[in-house]
This record gives structure tokens, sequence and C-alpha cells, in this order.
């Protein structure tokens, strides 16, 4: 009888175990998996953040050559302006305009 019960504990801790290890490995494999949804989940995010700040540094870039040239188009037409309001000889025309570009480089 001892030997039967003795014999009945054993296949049942061997169960147990067996069980326990099932477990574990299930739960390894679940983390693992959710490891790496997670991971795929950050490069994809990654990835749109680059995206969007990719664009919104071309707008910002766009934005600024923009104003730039509008810009360099009103320093042209005020220069253009200066000179044609006073009729002189070509030396003074360029001494206007270079001081006239030497205060704006003040500014």
């Amino acid at each position: 009888e001892a030997k039967k019960l003795q014999a009945e504990n054993t296949k049942a801790r061997k169960e147990a175990e067996a069980e326990g290890q099932r477990m574990i490995r299930e739960a390894r494999e679940a983390a693992d998996s959710l490891r790496s949804k997670e991971i795929a989940d950050t490069k994809t995010q990654i990835l749109t953040l680059q995206e969007q700040a990719k664009q919104e540094i071309e707008r910002e870039r766009d934005s600024a050559l923009n104003y730039l040239r509008q810009e360099v188009a009103d320093l042209a037409i005020n220069a253009a302006e200066k000179i044609l309001s006073e009729n002189l000889d070509e030396s003074r025309q360029k001494k206007i305009v270079d001081d006239f570009l030497n205060t704006l480089s003040k500014n």
C-alpha cells in the first residue's frame, strides 16, 4: 500500500512538474510574442514620426526660401528705386547701392 501511494505521489509530482514546465514555456512564448509585437509597433511609430518630421522640415525650408526670395526682391526694388530717383553717374550709383546694402547688413 505504501509503495502504491509512493508511486502515485511520484506520478503526481512528475505531472505537476510537467504542467509547471508547460506553463513556464507558454508564458515565455507569450512574452516573446508580446515583445515582438511591441518592437514592431515601436518601429512603425518611429518611421511615422521620422516621416512627419521630414515633411515639417521641408515645409519650414520652403517657407524660409520663399521669405528670402521676397526679401531679395524687396531689396532689389528698393535699390532700383533709390538709383532711379537720382540722376547719377555709374560710380555714384554703385556707392549708393553699396551703402544701402551695408545698412541692411547692420540690421
